[in-house]
């Protein structure tokens, strides 16, 4: 029983490197090119593709005889994202990020001009913490991920946010005219983090990270936010790094979530 089985999972672990092979390649590829991209033989790789097309994830035209994806997959994606919530797949790195620093740590989109906070993991080791809640919204001028959101807009476009919304001042450290912007959002872009340093409440610091899709914009960020005198100590290098890193592993997942979620 058990070689039977192991005979099984080789033959599936084969099956999902031709269609792998497949989804990667920009053209549609004869037989002749996916056994030597696979280095096997032609007979094999043509067992594989019947039974791949039998199933509908793989199609050959008729005329050319080359073999391409079909959108089963993406039909099978879209499926699974409408079942799955954001909040469900973004909350284990949220958490991991709460516990790495002992602090409150934050997912937020941007939403009618707005940062919108999708999933909150309030860490229970530390006396002191700041409490937001899922599904409240912040202004983007004085929050870090709001002036990470704010990195997306040109200048044009960051001088018409100005005059439309006229920014609030909440505490003296909050930026309230568009120069002072323009030159913090150039710092922001430069070391690719943002520091809302008690802008929107008094002795409230928070450090955010981008998630950013294959476009560069900005269409989601991590953060942490605690007391000032604390949140300023753990902003060392390792730890800013560490952050970063989620907000990469996020990178990898968050954007296809957000297409079928949001």
């Amino acid at each position: 029983m058990s070689g039977k089985g192991n005979l099984s999972n080789q033959s599936t672990a084969v099956a999902f490197s031709v269609l792998e092979y497949l989804v990667d390649r920009p053209a549609p590829q004869r037989l002749r090119e996916i056994a030597q991209g696979l280095d096997m033989n032609a007979s094999t790789a043509s067992r594989y593709l019947a039974a791949l097309q039998s199933c509908g994830y793989v199609a050959q035209d008729p005329v050319s005889s080359c073999y391409s994806v079909t959108t089963k997959l993406c039909e099978l994606a879209n499926t699974i994202m409408s079942h799955v919530a954001v909040s469900d797949i973004v909350h284990p790195y949220v958490q991991r990020v709460s516990e790495y620093f002992g602090e409150t740590a934050c997912f937020a989109i941007e939403r009618n001009h707005a940062v919108f906070y999708v999933d909150i993991v309030v860490s229970s080791s530390r006396t002191l913490m700041n409490v937001q809640r899922i599904g409240i919204s912040a202004p983007l001028h004085c929050t870090a991920s709001g002036k990470l959101f704010l990195c997306n807009l040109s200048d044009g476009e960051l001088e018409n946010y100005f005059a439309r919304f006229r920014p609030q001042r909440y505490t003296s450290n909050t930026i309230v005219t568009k120069e002072a912007m323009t030159e913090e959002l150039r710092k922001i872009r430069a070391e690719g983090f943002a520091i809302d340093n008690g802008e929107n409440e008094e002795g409230i610091t928070c450090i955010s990270s981008p998630i950013q899709n294959s476009a560069g914009k900005v269409i989601a960020c991590i953060s942490i936010t605690g007391p000032s005198f604390r949140v300023m100590e753990e902003l060392t290098e390792e730890k800013r790094n560490y952050l970063s890193a989620v907000a990469e592993d996020l990178r990898k997942i968050v954007p296809g979530a957000l297409r079928f979620n949001i």
